[in-house]
């Protein structure tokens, strides 16, 4: 078994590295946009594309169950060698644009909330050395910083939904049904793919334990998240109204800076700003890892350490190409389609590999008999 497929990880792993994945976004300008397609039902929207992208996760994980192996092998077995290095290719263009993306946004954002008079590339270098040596000690340790992080971030967004109270005005929801329930099923089915990262379980599956580990893993992971993420935007709404929501580029920062305790006890959103600067780090570095392992694994290579400094500098270069940051909100709202690729026809495609296969089976043995 190659070094960087260790095996060991458990529940915990799980839980931290899906967690952490998904939330960064709500750290983004993910929140204004639900609200621009789905208005006062916002956070049901997010309870459906979190849902669905946790229904495509466990669909994956029952075809691990019946084809042993991480997702690689899988698909060889169900699709063919050049079926599954197309999966792969894909993974390894989904997560590494994603890792660019990210990488951009969360400079872009240091500059805007903390760091107006630095110097951009210093700023974007930081990221990407940090998340580079993060990278080289291992998807343990990823694992391990994000499951450390967990109890500390879920109080820290728990304790800014209670601050807010004050500023709490229910009448800001309306309309209650949003655009239409319609409209709150379709925008939340077609950005599912948003979640697309909780595929990096069956992606990874030789550095887990079991299965079994992994969907409890990614059960806690996405659901903790879910409920977070859903009553965050439920808040951001009711505190800043449907069409004020809109305009914010960060709604979260928003939310923290609006924070009123007393006239000794401001700028709370300075801690916040900390806070979602480690989870940023975290989840480039993810992106990175898994973009590195299927790149690895297309190549039959021992090792992924050596390619780290080539593929960071590479594709920190890339993330300097937008010219600003608005450019690459709509390019992530573009690429969200794409990664509905991997969300949807990936797993659906594998479970009806399963179930051909399995049918033929059965065929077979009765025409034996």
């Amino acid at each position: 078994m190659k070094h960087y497929q260790p095996g060991r990880m458990g529940m915990a792993d799980g839980i931290g590295l899906t967690f952490v994945f998904t939330l960064s976004v709500v750290f983004l300008t993910l929140p204004s946009q639900e609200l621009a397609s789905s208005a006062g039902l916002a956070w049901l929207e997010v309870l459906i594309h979190s849902l669905t992208s946790l229904v495509m996760l466990f669909i994956v994980l029952y075809v691990c169950r019946h084809v042993p192996g991480d997702l690689y092998t899988v698909c060889k077995v169900l699709l063919g060698k050049w079926g599954a290095r197309t999966v792969l290719a894909y993974f390894c263009g989904a997560f590494f644009g994603d890792c660019t993306l990210l990488l951009r946004q969360f400079a872009e954002n240091t500059l805007l909330t903390a760091l107006p008079y630095s110097e951009f590339a210093i700023v974007i270098t930081a990221y990407a050395v940090i998340a580079g040596l993060l990278v080289y000690i291992g998807i343990e340790g990823i694992s391990r910083a994000s499951y450390l992080l967990l109890p500390f971030v879920v109080v820290s967004l728990i304790l800014v939904l209670v601050f807010l109270s004050p500023f709490y005005n229910m009448n800001r929801l309306s309309p209650y049904a949003g655009m239409g329930f319609s409209q709150c099923i379709t925008s939340g089915l077609m950005l599912a793919g948003v979640n697309f990262g909780i595929l990096l379980l069956p992606l990874l599956a030789s550095s887990f334990q079991t299965v079994p580990t992994m969907a409890a893993g990614g059960l806690f992971g996405v659901g903790l998240n879910t409920a977070l993420h859903s009553v965050s935007v439920l808040v951001y709404t009711a505190v800043f109204g449907v069409q004020m929501g809109q305009e914010s580029v960060l709604p979260f920062f928003a939310m923290a800076r609006t924070i009123y305790l007393n006239r000794y006890l401001q700028h709370l959103e300075a801690f916040f700003i900390i806070l979602w600067v480690i989870i940023g780090t975290l989840t480039i570095a993810i992106d990175l890892f898994c973009g590195l392992y299927c790149l690895t694994r297309l190549g039959n290579l021992p090792a992924l350490r050596p390619l780290i400094p080539i593929v960071t500098i590479g594709l920190t270069q890339l993330a300097m190409v937008p010219p600003d940051i608005h450019t690459t909100i709509e390019l992530f709202s573009s690429i969200v389609y794409y990664y509905n690729i991997g969300m949807y026809a990936v797993p659906l495609l594998l479970l009806a590999a399963l179930l051909i296969r399995r049918k033929g089976k059965v065929k077979i043995s009765c025409a034996a008999e």
